[in-house]
């Protein structure tokens, strides 16, 4: 019953991003959520909370979502009571912080007050990576000034110790439903501020540690680094997937186009081989010497032999019916293309601007490819981390591992699929084994190898120590924020 995340904490040097430019991961959220939530099981007028803590744990706020899923109001309204109550330059996390930003943004009641007071949005370290490699460099954690080493999943935690709650308020009244579960938050935060000490002194322990230890890797990594030079990595690579963005037009014309000219071909192959069709027992001089064979006549054969040519040449002419009306279908679709277009003449195979469009075509397969093993793989690792959660009962295990085992067939065969299109692309891009797919899903670097054309492997930010060291870099930038 208790369901999603959503963390806050005060920084003094939140972010400030275009919330006005649409996110590239907003679509992908969409599908998810209309896959696992598009319609609330509705036995229980409340279907989950909605709730806020701080960075140290405390749980702050927590919002019943009556007869729906996670709608946008109760974030807003979540938003809006944080920032009545801590004031300016708050730094808040969420699983789709990316999308929520431009939700608050242009929200008329928390869009002014959002702005006013500085509040920005980042997303939590874990959900980060299940958002594409342009989200993470603009709201992940690691690359977000302010943000220190907080990991934003402290909702997660609180939501292991409230799933207790629900065996005792499925069956309670409203009233004792929600009174059970502030008893239960009142412990959980004399808890909390009981261990504050040792959280602070864990913290900067830790933050000690990244300080002394990630200079000494950058070291090993590149001797001569510098930090403007590794900021300028991060703002090049940030830069590079800003710029492949959208794809263009042009492009996804041609390889429309081609498609469209493939079936002209198939229905025109179609038309002739129906046309080309003659039975024999058709032909009118072959029926009259079956008719005065002797052997047929006085029996009923010749009244047979009618109703099977009967049958057979409505079926001929129904097949020819269909085939011209398809010809005719597919060739005024091309024709208008080709007018809107100012195509002429017409491409045909082995052309050059046929040439060209097929190897834009293999890349578009190639990238769907790789969209479906990355859509696979964080689904997989996203079941993975279902599977160990606090409070999950036997059953429930037991149909997490079921599915797991066949998301993992899934997996290779969508891996099988990725490898064998990554040959035919020109240039061939890089083949995975089980393993790097893995890792490719921790380190994003899915996009990476999605937009990886000729040449872009040379650039200086995209070499793998060059990517290290700019990771190690930004850990270290927010460990000193997080001791100032």
């Amino acid at each position: 019953m208790l369901r999603k995340t959503l963390a806050a904490t005060r920084t003094m040097n939140a972010t400030k991003s275009d919330v006005t430019e649409p996110t590239l991961c907003e679509e992908r959220w969409k599908n998810a959520k209309a896959d696992e939530n598009a319609r609330p099981i509705v036995a229980f007028d409340e279907t989950g909370v909605f709730a806020a803590c701080c960075r140290h744990g405390t749980a702050l706020s927590l919002t019943d979502m009556k007869q729906s899923g996670e709608l946008a109001k109760y974030g807003l309204a979540t938003v809006d009571k944080l920032g009545d109550t801590f004031g300016s330059r708050l730094l808040i996390g969420y699983d789709i912080g990316c999308t929520f930003n431009k939700t608050v943004a242009q929200s008329p009641l928390v869009g002014p007050l959002a702005e006013k007071l500085g509040i920005s949005f980042c997303v939590g370290s874990f959900h980060g990576y299940g958002h594409n490699r342009l989200c993470q460099l603009s709201y992940h954690p690691l690359y977000v000034e302010g943000a220190g080493l907080e990991n934003f999943e402290g909702c997660e935690r609180l939501f292991s110790s409230t799933n207790a709650t629900a065996i005792t308020t499925r069956h309670a009244s409203a009233f004792h439903r929600r009174q059970h579960i502030t008893q239960h938050l009142i412990g959980w935060n004399a808890v909390k501020r009981c261990n504050l000490g040792s959280v602070l002194k864990s913290k900067y322990i830790s933050a000690l540690q990244v300080i002394e230890n990630a200079p000494k890797r950058l070291q090993e990594l590149d001797p001569y680094g510098t930090e403007e030079m590794w900021r300028s990595y991060v703002q090049a690579e940030r830069d590079y997937y800003q710029a492949l963005k959208h794809p263009h037009p042009e492009s996804a014309f041609s390889i429309m186009y081609i498609k469209r000219l493939r079936v002209l071909h198939e229905k025109e192959k179609a038309f002739r081989e129906v046309y080309s069709v003659e039975y024999a027992y058709m032909i009118p001089e072959m029926i009259e010497k079956f008719r005065n064979r002797p052997d047929i006549q006085g029996t009923n054969q010749a009244s047979n032999y009618q109703n099977t040519i009967a049958k057979n040449t409505r079926q001929l002419e129904s097949k020819r019916t269909a085939a011209t009306e398809q010809l005719l279908a597919i060739q005024t679709e091309v024709s208008q293309l080709e007018l809107e277009h100012n195509i002429n003449p017409r491409w045909s195979p082995g052309g050059p601007e046929w040439i060209a469009a097929e190897k834009l075509e293999a890349h578009s397969d190639f990238h769907a490819a790789l969209d479906n093993l990355e859509h696979t793989t964080i689904q997989r690792l996203m079941e993975l981390e279902k599977a160990n959660v606090s409070g999950t009962g036997y059953k429930l295990q037991i149909f997490i591992a079921k599915a797991l085992k066949r998301r993992e067939k899934a997996l290779r065969n969508a891996l099988q699929t990725y490898n064998t299109l990554a040959c035919k692309v020109n240039p061939p891009r890089p083949t995975l084994t089980f393993k790097e797919l893995i890792e490719c899903a921790y380190i994003a670097h899915f996009d990476f190898l999605r937009q990886s054309q000729h040449g872009i492997q040379a650039a200086e930010w995209a070499r793998p120590r060059n990517l290290q060291c700019s990771r190690e870099w930004q850990g270290l930038e927010r460990a000193r924020e997080e001791i100032a």
